[in-house]
């Protein structure tokens, strides 16, 4: 009677996969970090003034220049492009996690980033829609100033700030296992 395994069960098959799931996940965050950014500029770049003016619930300006069009395109990369850092730096986490070096201090430093780039981009979503609000109103002759705040907005700030605090604990965690680490 013949008990050996074929060699399609073997237990190595699931180290395996679990360590190319880090990598799949980083090249995911690699891919929204660079079609994120590049989505919002096509968006802002060719939408009908009317439809971006309507979306900010603001007058529509008479005349769109191109030094307005500029300005909108600006205010809303900037919450976009913090958003692609906290994406590189959470595909750097992964990364980590692939190669083996998981609750390094290197690590903890970019989980952290991730929080801090999250934060801001999360500040950003609430400030931003009121800056551009404002500066399409003010081209349009009749300044309207709205303030949009609700739980879209205010749920991703607390998550950014739990993850930067997370990430600090990591940090400390990380440091003080070298510390630990040079002594023995």
């Amino acid at each position: 009677m013949d008990t050996s395994v074929p060699a399609s069960v073997t237990p190595r098959a699931a180290p395996r996969a679990r360590q190319e799931a880090p990598l799949r996940i980083a090249r995911l965050f690699r891919v929204f970090a660079v079609a994120i950014p590049l989505s919002v500029l096509a968006v802002v770049a060719w939408s009908p003034i009317d439809e971006l003016a309507r979306a900010l619930g603001v007058p529509v300006p008479t005349d769109m220049g191109l030094l307005l069009r500029t300005a909108l395109m600006g205010l809303a990369l900037l919450p976009v492009l913090a958003t692609a850092l906290s994406l590189e730096a959470l595909r750097r986490c992964a990364l980590a996690v692939h190669e083996g070096r998981g609750l390094t201090l290197e690590l903890a430093r970019h989980l952290r980033a991730a929080g801090t780039w999250m934060l801001v981009s999360s500040g950003g979503a609430l400030v931003v829609p009121t800056l551009a609000g404002l500066l399409v109103s003010v081209s349009s002759g009749r300044i309207t100033l709205m303030v949009h705040v609700g739980t879209g907005v205010v749920l991703p700030i607390i998550l950014a700030a739990a993850l930067r605090l997370l990430g600090g604990v990591v940090v400390s965690a990380a440091t003080m296992a070298e510390d630990h680490a040079q002594i023995v």
